[in-house]
């Protein structure tokens, strides 16, 4: 590999990912604290938040901590252990799907919040919630472990079996560009809703007293979390964009026809400013929607 494209995979975990994880660890758990409060735990969606931020941070203290330590290090003991290698890959690709996993679930949620239909905005409550959390995370937990049989030590690197990378890519694949769509898909139906939900959430008849103030309170903190999945949504398209079509290049050029040299040194490199930028989704993600939290309701 030439020095110019290992200086361009190297340099910035040793320079930017570890300002990343510090800048991450902070905005994910000031995160789970905001949605914590009292005023936003009994919402659904307070609980996909949530749980999307505990898998920023898996993300961040895993296959990003892991790879500040490699090379900070100079040496990579998860490539040379074969287990800790397939931990690793593990946590790597868990991390990532749960990520997109509760992103879709909360632009479900925010679709069913809007719908016209009593019947869906009723099956958005708390409770369906918490077992969509419990059962979808049981789920991938389970259905993830394949890509640590895929994955073992092989003179120091960390590397899939040549079988496995079919399966791999196919899987990386469906569950990139299904996420993705899913999450277009209802938050656009989301903002169909919003023309007219206006009618549901503001009848003429005027409510004064607790009531009143109460059901204003809730109306401002729902159109909040709208607007809130449609920046997550919004940031996951520009910065997960790379790491979203490295799959499909993969797979091009490792199954359909053999790559050359200076393609592979080519994709080497985008696949890891792909995985920068993924981890600075993971680290910016909620900054901006903790500080509009804080402000907007005055938690502190």
């Amino acid at each position: 590999m030439p020095s110019l494209i290992a200086l361009f995979t190297t340099q910035p975990s040793i320079y930017y990912l570890p300002f990343v994880y510090a800048i991450g660890l902070i905005g994910n758990i000031l995160n789970i604290i905001v949605f914590c409060q009292s005023k936003l735990r009994s919402n659904s969606c307070s609980t996909y938040f949530i749980c999307l931020s505990i898998s920023h941070l898996l993300m961040l203290n895993c296959p990003c901590l892991f790879r500040i330590i490699a090379v900070i290090n100079n040496y990579n003991i998860f490539g040379r252990i074969n287990i800790l290698c397939k931990i690793s890959n593990y946590l790597d690709v868990l991390s990532l799907v749960l990520s997109r996993n509760f992103l879709c679930l909360i632009c479900i949620n925010r679709w069913m919040i809007t719908s016209p239909n009593a019947w869906i905005r009723k099956q958005s409550s708390h409770r369906t919630a918490r077992w969509t959390v419990i059962i979808t995370l049981s789920f991938w937990i389970l259905f993830n472990i394949h890509t640590a049989t895929g994955y073992s030590s092989v003179n120091t690197v960390c590397a899939s079996a040549h079988d496995y990378i079919v399966l791999s890519s196919i899987y990386h694949i469906v569950t990139a560009i299904g996420a993705l769509i899913i999450m277009i898909l209802f938050s656009f139906l989301t903002l169909m809703n919003l023309r007219h939900v206006g009618r549901r959430i503001n009848p003429i008849t005027i409510l004064t007293g607790r009531i009143g103030i109460e059901r204003q309170s809730q109306k401002r903190r729902e159109i909040q979390f709208i607007r809130l999945s449609f920046l997550q949504v919004l940031l996951y398209i520009i910065l997960n964009s790379l790491r979203t079509a490295m799959p499909v290049v993969i797979y091009h050029v490792t199954v359909i026809r053999t790559s050359l040299s200076n393609e592979r040194e080519m994709i080497y490199l985008c696949y890891y400013w792909g995985t920068y930028l993924l981890y600075t989704y993971a680290a910016v993600g909620f900054i901006k929607i903790t500080r509009k939290l804080i402000f907007s309701f005055g938690y502190f």
